[in-house]
């Protein structure tokens, strides 16, 4: 079976461009900046804002970047809401602390964003951060179904529907749907 994570950060080596689903931008990306940072973490960075300016960038209420740690090897969700300054972190398994590397990370990325874009740097203290995880019976029970998890919480955002409404028992419906989609589509055409 295809590991979600492994798909994910396939797409982004192989730099398939994102696919717009409603008003969120997704970072499945080519992208214009790898490289570890603080935590040995590592992501890809948006490419389908290019050529665009900021105040573009700012009228998108959410963009949304899949973020992976190494140590654990784990997937969170960083999203960045422009308009109200704040930016997010999902994460299926908060008691690990994924947020000293992935707030990090998240900000560095819109650093990125924004470096590209041709816009000063962004004085982050001035936004605050919300933490989003399943309620605690309701989160990753297992050690690899994080990209699930953070798959399921694009899909929320994408669809319109509350981020809260991600839970154990509804990801491994999110399992079952990928599956049958990689399964249906093996070249990933």
């Amino acid at each position: 079976m295809l590991h979600a994570k492994q798909a994910v950060h396939l797409r982004c080596e192989e730099g398939r461009k994102a696919q717009h689903v409603r008003d969120v931008t997704c970072a499945f990306i080519d992208p214009i900046r790898g490289q570890p940072i603080s935590g040995d973490s590592n992501y890809c960075t948006l490419s389908t804002l290019r050529g665009k300016d900021y105040c573009t960038l700012s009228i998108l209420p959410t963009q949304v970047f899949p973020l992976f740690g190494k140590h654990p090897a784990h997937w969170v969700l960083g999203l960045i809401e422009p308009g109200p300054r704040l930016y997010h972190l999902f994460d299926s398994l908060p008691e690990l602390n994924n947020v000293s590397w992935a707030e990090p990370a998240l900000l560095e990325l819109g650093d990125t964003v924004y470096a590209t874009l041709g816009h000063m740097k962004i004085d982050w203290s001035l936004w605050k951060m919300v933490l989003h995880s399943p309620p605690e019976l309701e989160r990753q029970m297992n050690d690899w179904a994080c990209g699930f998890f953070v798959i399921h919480a694009m899909k929320c955002l994408a669809d319109g529907t509350e981020i809260e409404k991600v839970t154990n028992k509804e990801t491994e419906n999110v399992r079952d749907n990928t599956l049958a989609l990689v399964t249906k589509n093996p070249g990933g055409q």
